[in-house]
């Protein structure tokens, strides 16, 4: 079987500059594993760096070359995730008419995405696989084939024990944002010692290793699921104005008058609490982590016993106090939330199944 993945090859800012991360997110959690999987079974996946297409050759050339690196290949299965603004219904159309492959999109930013991009792309998709459970019927309405809700699970050789000692008694890895800098402030002004990394943050980011360090050594690690929605003078900005896409000419801001409603939409649609990458790393990783509740997560874990769910500030701290002076309790969550992962939550398994799902299953 031979695989097309079109996605983002590099990270970047706001700006459109590449970030100390280097590499994309999609690059390091989906490229790399299902290169590493299909190879292991004979298979191939070929990537198209839509990034570096746009960049060499502007948006309509960009597509050209993926309609002939499609269609002149031959091509079994065509996986869209990231770098969907870059497409537009027209020439999906036109590429799709021509193609004989299975036609996959992954999204796992649905819960706020699927209006102002995922509904434009997914009628011309022989399947979706979307990281939050209230897309699916969304798909199936607009006559979608195949849509599962699927969390893609977590690389295990990338998130792994590393049988560090636990010298961290809490950490966070994650984009520094209002909401979460009150959090770890809250926790720390109750005397709690918090670690976090990432953009934003003073303590910056980390290379995937040193992120994998920090988790294994913390006793607790949170993942921070609070809701993206805020009003700031930004967020009511964003009602009307865009920022300009990759290799897009003119002023950086853009006005987007036009796209009002559905951005009203995606706006509110950051209350929505999903699941996440995080929820996996953190369990494969051998540490406890303590989350908000959020779409299905309490369906992946059982609460207390694999994972430990806080509801506010004041709850998190108490918990936070009660496993750092607990630490069998806290251990016992921790091997857990492991176990369940390793058995149903690795990326392999999710994409066994989702391949499965379309009819081209993995031998």
């Amino acid at each position: 079987m031979k695989v097309l993945f079109s996605l983002y090859r590099y990270d970047y800012d706001r700006a459109w500059r590449r970030t100390h991360r280097e590499n994309g997110s999609a690059y390091e959690q989906w490229y790399i594993p299902l290169e590493r999987m299909l190879r292991a079974r004979d298979h191939t996946l070929v990537p198209f760096w839509i990034d570096e297409a746009v960049l060499k050759n502007g948006y309509g050339k960009a597509v050209l070359s993926l309609k002939d690196t499609l269609l002149t290949e031959d091509f079994d299965v065509f996986i869209v995730c990231g770098g969907e603004e870059h497409f537009n219904t027209a020439s999906f159309g036109h590429i799709r008419r021509s193609s004989r492959a299975v036609w996959l999109y992954w999204c796992g930013d649905d819960s706020w995405r699927f209006d102002s991009v995922s509904y434009r792309l997914a009628p011309y998709f022989d399947a979706v696989a979307t990281g939050y459970s209230g897309a699916v019927p969304k798909y199936r309405a607009l006559g979608v084939p195949i849509a599962v809700n699927s969390h893609f699970g977590v690389d295990v050789a990338r998130c792994r024990k590393t049988n560090e000692a636990k010298n961290i008694d809490v950490s966070f890895v994650g984009t520094w944002n209002p909401q979460r800098a009150k959090i770890v402030n809250a926790l720390r002004g109750a005397g709690i010692a918090v670690e976090a990394y990432g953009n934003g943050w003073p303590s910056g980011g980390l290379s995937q290793d040193a992120m994998v360090s920090v988790f294994s050594r913390s006793k607790i690690s949170l993942s921070l699921n609070q809701k993206s929605f805020y009003v700031s003078p930004r967020s009511i900005a964003r009602l009307f104005f865009r920022r300009a896409s990759l290799c897009e000419g003119g002023w950086r801001i853009k006005t987007d008058f036009l796209n009002f409603f559905a951005n009203v939409r995606e706006w509110q649609q950051k209350n929505i609490l999903f699941v996440k990458g995080r929820h996996f790393e953190i369990p494969a990783c051998g540490t406890m982590q303590i989350s908000e509740d959020g779409d299905v997560l309490t369906k992946r874990y059982v609460p207390d016993k694999e994972i430990i769910i806080y509801a506010g500030t004041e709850d998190l701290i108490e918990k936070v106090r009660y496993y750092l002076a607990h630490g069998g309790e806290r251990e016992r969550v921790a091997q857990a939330g492991y176990e369940r992962t390793m058995r149903e939550h690795t990326f392999e398994k999710n994409m066994e199944e989702i391949f499965k799902a379309i009819g081209k299953p993995l031998a």
